[in-house]
């Protein structure tokens, strides 16, 4: 078939373009962050499906190179392989503490991946408040009608994608630091790129052959039963928040009979916002907060100013309003990532067996509905399970470092020692009261990680530094303004339930 002019013209400059970083200016919430004024962005233009060759369909891949800080800066530089599946690494740029670190001698590189971020396109969906049905229905139609293929958007080609970008960007072996799903594609790259990673850091390790639904629940519940047993073992903890087990399980039924609203100050914007604290928003906010050790000190007092309905404090604090910049986690490419990737026939009764199997009947009631929901979306979504070899467990000689935290709530803290199994150069270690971003902020695993990366071939020894004080737990209302309690949302969660599925 004869192409009219301008569209020879597109093909040709898409050609042309492909496997290329073309510099193009930030995007503005890129321009606010600490190294934006030396970062370089730009996009890398990949195919939409390497699967079907007659598919000439480019995508950009969003991308952010921040320059080493030394003079003479090593070649290899750091990939950040983001979770989600729908995170941006590009809003991760902004200065995370291991990241700084190791841009004291190598470059950092964060890409977007494909339908996430400021990739093109992105699949971000739109709710109008229709039923289920139509919600995904009328999105698929929308994509499709755009030109856009849903079923393209999986973990093999991603991590094709982050090949292509090394590629482009002209480096050589590199190293990857990768959290959560992340991990997931990292052992897609590390079964078919061995030759271009040079080490592997795997943070928040998610096993290629979970199913993510069927066990997020069980995972949830293992994180918080971790936290409640170091509160009931740790003498402080246990004289200042005496039956903490009991006030934590019976507040979210409360909150869900009757939950609190609040008028809180938007963080980011100011505006005065209408906040509702419901049990499922408690256990949102509880799996984020186990995500850091900073954060983790936080909960009993969280927990106990809420039972008492102390809502001017530190819970004020930790569920003010955040700007939605519609641009992490879009829903339709994690629906299209689930669906190729994680989605196996009988997907919505797995998810309803791992449900009931947590034996938790407050756990159940509060977020097993909107699990079964989700899974059911993702059933309707309609994008064919079809996951390749991404749900074997990788075997490779890349030399590997897997970080796992004993408080995560969004991944298996024995996913590390299921990944390692297969990696004859792999160590595994494992931190207590640390969880899901074990690694990005300093502390014994940050220094693993850092150590690692410096020299592969000597695996890091195991400390736990101070992680086991004995006065760890916060027990006043905390004054001073830190990290861990101002800026403690970040881009590292997997997206909450609430946040999910359509209510």
């Amino acid at each position: 078939m004869k192409l009219p002019l301008p569209a020879f013209a597109s093909l040709l400059f898409a050609l042309a373009a492909r496997g290329q970083f073309t510099p193009a200016p930030k995007p503005g919430p890129l321009t606010e962050f600490p190294n934006a004024a030396r970062a370089r962005f730009g996009y890398v233009t990949v195919p939409e499906s390497r699967s079907n060759p007659q598919d000439l369909r480019q995508i950009s891949l969003a991308v952010i190179v921040v320059p080493s800080r030394s003079a003479t800066p090593l070649p290899d530089p750091v990939f950040y392989i983001v979770g989600g599946p729908g995170g941006s690494a590009t809003l991760s740029s902004d200065g995370f503490p291991i990241f700084a670190e190791l841009n004291k001698t190598r470059d950092i590189v964060f890409v977007d991946p494909r339908g996430a971020g400021f990739s093109n396109p992105v699949l971000f969906m739109r709710r109008g408040g229709v039923t289920i049905g139509q919600f995904t229905g009328a999105n698929r139609n929308f994509f499709q009608g755009q030109g856009i293929d849903p079923s393209a958007y999986n973990t093999t080609e991603i991590a094709q994608d982050y090949e292509a970008a090394r590629v482009a960007l002209g480096y050589g072996p590199i190293n990857l630091f990768a959290n959560s799903y992340g991990t997931f594609v990292a052992q897609e790259m590390l079964r078919r790129f061995p030759g271009s990673l040079r080490s592997v850091v795997m943070s928040g390790n998610l096993p290629a052959t979970d199913p993510i639904l069927p066990t997020t629940l069980g995972i949830e519940k293992a994180g918080i039963e971790a936290m409640l047993r170091d509160v009931e073992s740790n003498g402080p903890a246990r004289r200042d928040f005496p039956n903490f087990r009991q006030r934590f399980y019976h507040l979210i039924p409360r909150l869900n009979s009757d939950p609190v609203h609040l008028k809180l100050s938007n963080r980011d914007t100011g505006k005065i916002e209408s906040v509702t604290i419901d049990g499922i928003e408690f256990l949102s906010t509880i799996s984020e907060l186990l995500q850091r050790t900073q954060t983790i000190r936080l909960i009993p007092l969280l927990v106990t100013q809420l039972d008492r309905g102390q809502y001017d404090a530190l819970v004020a604090r930790l569920f003010a309003p955040r700007r939605d910049l519609r641009r992490d986690n879009p829903f339709g490419m994690y629906l299209s990532v689930l669906g190729a990737d994680f989605a196996a026939p009988g997907y919505v009764l797995a998810t309803e067996r791992g449900i009931l199997g947590v034996r938790n009947r407050t756990l159940i009631r509060t977020e097993g509905p909107d699990l079964l929901q989700l899974a059911r979306l993702v059933v309707s979504w309609g994008v064919p399970f079809n996951p390749g070899a991404t749900r074997t467990l990788p075997s490779s000689p890349v030399r590997t470092l897997l970080l796992n935290g004993q408080m995560d709530a969004q991944t298996p803290v024995a996913g590390g020692a299921s990944i390692a199994a297969g990696l004859p150069n792999a160590t595994n270690l494992v931190y207590p009261r640390s969880g899901h971003a074990v690694g990005f902020d300093p502390g014994p695993a940050f220094t693993a990680a850092v150590a690692f990366i410096q020299d592969p071939t000597r695996p890091p020894v195991f400390s736990r530094g101070d992680l086991q004080r004995r006065h760890f737990y916060q027990t006043v209302n905390p004054v001073a303004k830190t990290r861990g309690v101002d800026d403690w949302r970040d881009h590292l969660t997997d997206l909450p339930i609430s946040r999910l599925a359509p209510r």
